[in-house]
């Protein structure tokens, strides 16, 4: 099995969630609100729920034109084509948007019970201003022992791909942790590969070669 984080990794994209704040004209409100959640002074709900409370009302539709306007990184369709015919299972853990995640996942190949993201909730074409599913940072190594599981997989059998600092605990614990295109410093500590070339190609090799 495969993990992939999604921004960085299936998309060549920055975060929607800076997008969208800045879309929406609420980016740079509340500048402290990661540094706080990274010092453990607040939760990640407690984060989300305050980013999202001021989209409320927003048209859903600025969304849409973000996800359709998402470029794939290069190779990613070719990478998840490969795995798929080599018969390995592929999931998205990803803090990202079920949005853009759920379109990835279709143009790829990956089906959406194999997908887990943030969910925000929506009313007529607009935003509640809550989130329906939390997905928090935290999450996500829950979710790889989860998806494991459901297969029948150890984690030394789970390959896990992401670059950044919220991929480090599944990086840790897969068999194969793979820092693609990584900022971190931490992230290169907890991976076992690091691939530098901007195409998702390059990690088809480790992967069928150890299976």
């Amino acid at each position: 099995m495969v993990a992939y984080d999604l921004e960085g990794v299936l998309v060549d994209e920055e975060s929607i969630w800076v997008k969208l704040s800045r879309a929406f004209g609420t980016d740079g409100l509340d500048p402290a609100l990661k540094d706080d959640y990274l010092a453990g002074k607040i939760s990640y709900k407690e984060w989300s729920d305050h980013v999202v409370s001021r989209w409320k009302g927003k048209e859903v539709s600025v969304i849409d034109e973000f996800v359709r306007r998402s470029q794939l990184m290069p190779g990613a369709k070719e990478t998840t084509s490969i795995l798929r015919e080599a018969g390995i299972k592929q999931v998205i853990i990803t803090n990202s948007i079920s949005h853009l995640a759920y379109d990835v996942g279709e143009r790829l190949g990956i089906e959406p019970h194999f997908i887990r993201s943030n969910i925000l909730a929506t009313e007529n074409g607009k935003l509640t201003g809550e989130i329906e599913f939390y997905l928090a940072w935290e999450d996500k190594l829950r979710l790889l022992n989860y998806f494991a599981s459901m297969m029948g997989l150890s984690l030394d059998e789970v390959a896990a791909v992401g670059d950044g600092i919220n991929d480090i605990q599944i990086l840790e614990a897969a068999g194969l942790g793979i820092a693609f295109n990584p900022v971190e410093s931490r992230v290169i500590e907890a991976s076992d590969l690091v691939i530098r070339e901007k195409n998702l190609r390059e990690i088809v090799g480790w992967i069928i070669g150890r299976t």
